[in-house]
């Protein structure tokens, strides 16, 4: 072995490591800026956003319709208004869409394989397959309910408009 071997390697480990953040942490400030304007901006107010085309073409809500209203709501500090706008994104989307976030900076962050294949398991050992599924499966269970007329039960989940 020569000293060279035996130098430590902090320096290429620093560089390392802020490349492998990079992607995450860029996402990160994206979703910062977005959810600002969102806050800022009331989609609830014509002109500012696009229409949903699922909503437009077929007078159906899908599960992210709205979502932007939701977030407008949280961002402004009304969860009972950001659930009457879209339950899902307040309860399932935004949740799983941080844990997301946070395990591949956590993944990225110790240098290991990305998240996400078949194998890696979250802390508790549940398969990611079977949360994604299972997501899945809320999510078509959730736009069948919230679509469903004349049942005053499921009234609540529609995106109510404004």
């Amino acid at each position: 072995m020569t000293s060279r071997d035996l130098a430590p390697r902090t320096a290429g480990t620093a560089t390392s490591r802020s490349r492998r953040l990079a992607a995450p942490l860029a996402v990160g400030a994206g979703v910062l800026v977005a959810s600002a304007y969102v806050g800022l901006v009331d989609p609830g107010e014509p002109g500012h956003y696009p229409l949903c085309p699922i909503k437009w073409l077929t007078g159906l809500d899908c599960p992210g319709c709205g979502g932007l209203r939701a977030l407008h709501a949280l961002l402004n500090g009304d969860a009972v208004a950001a659930l009457d706008r879209n339950a899902f994104v307040v309860l399932l989307a935004l949740p799983a869409a941080a844990a997301v976030w946070g395990l591949w900076l956590r993944s990225c962050w110790r240098g290991s394989a990305s998240i996400g294949t078949a194998d890696r398991r979250p802390a508790r050992g549940v398969p990611v397959t079977l949360l994604a599924w299972s997501f899945l499966a809320v999510m078509v269970a959730f736009t069948i309910l919230r679509n469903v007329g004349g049942v005053p039960a499921f009234a609540w989940l529609g995106s109510s408009a404004g």
